[in-house]
């Protein structure tokens, strides 16, 4: 049943949680401000392209189309809002590598001590405790759920707040552009939210029965088949 277990003090996990990942805060700085980085050059490079059709490329082609000649000199301003706009994205980019490089290290660090700690804890664990329970329970336990909190803090978390921050900034760009489509965006979106309420309440308990599925998979194949070469 561990599959459809809950914390009974999810502020109590957190915070634990939190302890193993508290002596990376300077690291976790660095991921913070690649993150504000890599959300602020998406948003940079959407507001550009506005500007750059407006202002460069179709009074270029009015242009071209009334026959008059075109010199390198009338595509210089064009050529260097394209050259900052790709420092821009190059930026991002490489803000994200940051982001992505330095969570990995985190979340495999943070991994390796939880496995550790729970190592440490069987050991002291009374023999009762292993007989209700199968081998292959415990086994998902140290490989498949504790994977899943890897992923959570190397992707889910980083991408939380990057997406955050892009809807926040895009929010405001939408305002200032047009509030008339900005109201009709924010009705989807309350559609939408709820759509997704729905739809996580199946998934989340899906994803439960996944997690007590593959344990039980796991301490079937521990307790009828490991041992075969000997019998």
């Amino acid at each position: 049943m561990r599959g459809n277990a809950r914390p009974r003090n999810a502020r109590k996990v957190i915070g634990r949680l939190l302890a193993y990942i508290g002596e990376y805060r300077a690291l976790l700085g660095i991921v913070f401000i690649a993150v504000v980085v890599s959300a602020g050059a998406g948003v940079a490079c959407d507001s550009l392209l506005k500007p750059a059709i407006n202002n460069y490329i179709l009074p270029l082609c009015r242009r071209a189309q009334a026959g008059e000649q075109l010199g390198a000199s009338d595509f210089l301003p064009f050529l260097r809002l394209i050259v900052f706009m790709a420092c821009i994205f190059a930026l991002g980019a490489f803000s994200s590598w940051i982001n992505a490089r330095l969570m990995l290290h985190i979340s495999t660090r943070t991994l390796f001590r939880i496995r550790t700690d729970l190592f440490r804890k069987l050991e002291k664990l009374p023999l009762r405790f292993f007989d209700s329970r199968t081998h292959g329970d415990l086994m998902s336990l140290f490989t498949n759920d504790t994977d899943t909190l890897r992923d959570m803090m190397s992707q889910s978390v980083p991408q939380l707040f990057s997406s955050i921050i892009s809807v926040v900034s895009v929010f405001v760009m939408m305002i200032v552009v047009s509030p008339l489509l900005t109201a009709v965006m924010v009705l989807s979106m309350v559609f939408i939210m709820m759509l997704a309420g729905a739809i996580g309440k199946r998934s989340a308990s899906a994803f439960r029965d996944q997690q007590r599925n593959i344990g039980a998979v796991n301490g079937y194949i521990e307790e009828m088949i490991e041992g075969q070469k000997v019998v």
